[in-house]
């Protein structure tokens, strides 16, 4: 082997064992995102147990107690920006992200990241929760579950869930 070549070899196991270049990612956005999403389940929770708000299962009501009033303005305040923020946040990184890998490809994994997930819960996730409820509530699981499969149920969201009487 000629002396050029065994340092072009030992010049590339070099550049292997180095490390990587750091990310470009902006580490606060993460971290913004991460608390946001905790404000999303303890916003769910909040309704739950007694602030007002459309969800698969209420353990309390809301009433007129100092708890249901506290968690009724947590909900409000919350609800004021949550949704919006992440929202602002996606389309802030629309353009880059479009601009990488082009529209096809794009929309493809837009596709494949939010499209299939959806479609999961309509189809699945959301009749199975209503029916687990339904049968908790005394209604049977089996008939909650055929009524959304025979009427074509699309709920889109917990608060567009259509629970058979």
């Amino acid at each position: 082997m000629a002396e050029g070549s065994v340092q072009t070899v030992s010049a590339r196991v070099v550049q292997r064992l180095e490390p990587a270049a750091p990310s470009s990612r902006d580490l606060y956005i993460d971290r913004l995102r991460s608390v946001m999403t905790v404000f999303v389940i303890l916003h769910h929770t909040a309704i739950t147990y007694g602030a007002p708000g459309g969800w698969y299962y209420n353990e309390l009501r809301p009433s007129g107690s100092l708890s249901s009033l506290l968690l009724t303005l947590f909900v409000a305040t919350n609800q004021a920006y949550f949704m919006g923020f992440f929202f602002l946040l996606a389309g802030y990184f629309t353009p880059g992200s479009l601009e990488r890998k082009g529209y096809k490809r794009f929309l493809a994994d837009r596709f494949l990241r939010l499209g299939l997930p959806l479609l999961g819960y309509i189809l699945l996730l959301n009749p199975l929760t209503v029916a687990i409820i339904t049968a908790y509530q005394g209604k049977g699981f089996w008939p909650t579950f055929a009524h959304y499969w025979n009427h074509a149920i699309i709920a889109p969201g917990p608060c567009g869930s259509h629970r058979p009487s």
